[in-house]
């Protein structure tokens, strides 16, 4: 119950935005992290046969620190990078342009989405798609079919997220002390970041450049 609560709590601004706006401006000021501590809070203050339901000590003992410190400091970095008015984006673009103006279209994309492929499992799917498709307005012939066929491959690309907790949400919950470690999800994750990246070049650029 604690649990569905904390998740409701931290998508409803999402869905309830046109019914209670009130609320949901409130849990959008407050962020996701107040939900989360609540839950924390109630679990080790409700108790069962005499026992708090979460013991803080032994649970944080159990927490892969680390996981969560890069998780941290990745999500603290993405947003200036994103930002239009930083100017990072506009800055890797007009870097780039030297390097790989002078490519044919489909290598300058197969060049981008394995970058994104990449970056997206260390950054957040938003912010890789928005950082790498002005990179690519940036450096790619202005031909609004090319973009969109483009727009496809690198939003597919920025989807392809399993690798750490700062990508993919689930991924701090299968970290722990037995089979399932941060290593050994690494390896394996690996081969699906190359069968992603497979199925954006092999599938899903000849099907853009067909449907759109």
């Amino acid at each position: 119950g604690v649990f569905l609560t904390a998740i409701f709590f931290t998508v409803s601004p999402e869905f309830l935005q046109g019914v209670f706006p009130a609320f949901t401006a409130f849990m959008a000021r407050i962020t996701t992290v107040i939900p989360a501590m609540c839950a924390v809070i109630a679990l080790a203050v409700v108790r069962s046969g005499g026992k708090p339901i979460l013991n803080i000590r032994t649970a944080t003992k159990a927490v892969p620190l680390g996981a969560l410190i890069f998780g941290g400091a990745v999500v603290a970095m993405s947003t200036p990078l994103s930002r239009a008015d930083v100017g990072v984006t506009a800055w890797m673009g007009e870097s780039m342009k030297p390097l790989v103006g002078s490519l044919p279209p489909v290598v300058i994309i197969l060049i981008l989405v394995i970058l994104a492929v990449t970056m997206t499992n260390f950054l957040s799917n938003v912010v890789t798609m928005v950082v790498f498709f002005n990179i690519g307005i940036s450096v790619l012939p202005q031909e609004p079919l090319l973009l969109a066929v483009f727009g496809v491959c690198i939003g597919f690309a920025s989807s392809m997220a399993t690798l750490t907790p700062s990508a993919s949400i689930p991924a701090p919950l299968f970290f722990g002390e037995g089979h399932v470690t941060m290593q050994n999800t690494f390896q394996y994750n690996m081969v699906f970041v190359l069968c992603a990246f497979a199925a954006v070049m092999l599938v899903i650029y000849p099907l853009a450049q067909l449907v759109v």
